[in-house]
């Protein structure tokens, strides 16, 4: 358990990193991918230690919660954004604890059905990733022109705030 809490540490403080180079959109999509693939992969894994690493593969998810809560924040206004953050957590909580309660079960009885369903609803948030805004500014060179000015460009922060 202490090596992964320092490995997730190690990897958190990676992420940081990237942000800024790959920007947050794309780096919560590429999480949720690999961790959805890894879900689907897991079962026909018969190595005990490739088996380990993709599993804890399976987890990366769990680092896109940071980058999901930094969009809560940048996308709300002011007066709305402690709620926002905490309608988000207790969200994501709640849905934990609801999920938990049939995890024991199911994989008592269908082992290979619960990574199958939980690597789905993983790469089902690499789809919803792909409707958070992106980080370009307005007037940056894109292939459509400035962002949003036609409706071809991708909608980014600035333009949600101001809706």
């Amino acid at each position: 358990m202490i090596a992964f809490s320092i490995t997730m540490a190690s990897v958190n403080m990676l992420n940081s990193y990237l942000t800024r180079y790959v920007g947050k959109r794309a780096l919560v999509i590429f999480l949720h991918l690999l961790g959805g693939t890894c879900g689907l992969v897991l079962p026909w894994v018969y190595n005990s230690t490739a088996s380990l690493i993709v599993f804890f593969l399976f987890q990366a998810n769990l680092i896109a919660m940071g980058l999901t809560t930094g969009f809560t924040v940048e996308v709300y206004p002011t007066y709305l954004r402690a709620m926002a953050v905490c309608l988000t957590m207790m969200v994501g909580r709640g849905s934990s604890f609801l999920v938990i309660s049939y995890v024991g079960v199911l994989m008592e009885t269908h082992c290979d059905y619960t990574f199958y369903a939980f690597g789905v609803i993983v790469l089902s948030g690499a789809l919803v990733g792909l409707w958070l805004p992106s980080e370009l500014k307005p007037g940056s060179d894109s292939a459509a022109g400035p962002a949003g000015t036609d409706g071809s460009g991708p909608t980014t922060v600035e333009q949600v705030k101001k809706v």
